[in-house]
């Protein structure tokens, strides 16, 4: 097994006194691979999921106490720009967020925050991150129309290549499909498996179903803790822990 492409070490945060959402969080997540994380609401997974790109740190009274390596570094050290993070450790949301301009410029918007003023790169980049994002061929002829007028499993994907084309190292989604129409989810699912040739992805879902299609591994979440953490296939089919069993078979959650 390859160096993990992040470590979660003794991880632990609240929102203000008395308001514990971690708790002693350990996981490793592996390159190149899709990891879903599961469990009921309320279990901490969409934390967890901010806490990687430092996005929770946006939250009033928020304390952290634990490390993430990312790369073998803490993502906590004095010489990690959490902006440069965000960058590398991109995110997608439950409802799809597409800025009020074109197409295009939803897509070039990042490049262009880092200071890509090419037209001829910034034309190459959006074609490529639309291509990538199962895009392309939609909306190929109308870049210059607002985004608003895309369906929402469109915008979802719009939102995609507007995170991948600022080329980052690791895609974090929080239940990227759970607004959308079935086809519009298959789509996404689909997009998921096609990426992980090239992000380490981890997804953040309340779908079951979804998660054994999509992940490699799989984390299962209960009171601000991971329970259980292995292959997907040996989670869902002979897990260890009783929790495990118990939330996967429908007796809670």
């Amino acid at each position: 097994m390859s160096q993990p492409i992040i470590e979660i070490k003794d991880l632990a945060l609240s929102y203000g006194p008395g308001r514990a959402v971690l708790n002693n969080v350990q996981l490793s997540l592996e390159r190149n691979a899709v990891t879903a994380i599961i469990g009921a609401s309320g279990s901490g997974k969409s934390s967890l999921l901010r806490c990687l790109n430092r996005l929770v740190e946006l939250t009033p009274k928020v304390r952290i106490t634990g490390d993430i390596l990312f790369e073998g570094e803490s993502i906590f050290g004095a010489r990690i720009d959490p902006t440069v993070l965000r960058q590398r450790i991109g995110m997608v949301f439950q409802k799809p967020n597409p800025f009020p301009m074109s197409i295009f410029e939803n897509v070039a918007y990042g490049l262009r925050l880092l200071g890509e003023k090419s037209p001829r790169v910034l034309q190459e980049k959006v074609e490529q991150a639309l291509i990538a994002a199962a895009l392309w061929d939609e909306v190929r002829d109308r870049l210059d129309v607002q985004a608003a007028v895309l369906s929402g499993g469109q915008q979802q994907r719009l939102v995609i290549a507007r995170a991948i084309a600022v080329e980052p190292e690791v895609l974090l989604l929080d239940e990227p499909a759970s607004s959308l129409d079935p086809i519009s989810t298959l789509r996404i699912e689909e997009l998921i498996y096609r990426l992980k040739q090239n992000f380490t992805i981890v997804v953040v879902t309340h779908n079951m179903q979804q998660a054994a299609r999509v992940s490699d591994w799989a984390a299962f979440m209960h009171d601000g803790t991971i329970v259980e953490y292995d292959n997907t296939t040996t989670l869902f089919t002979n897990p260890r822990e009783v929790r495990t069993e118990d939330y996967i078979t429908g007796r809670f959650g």
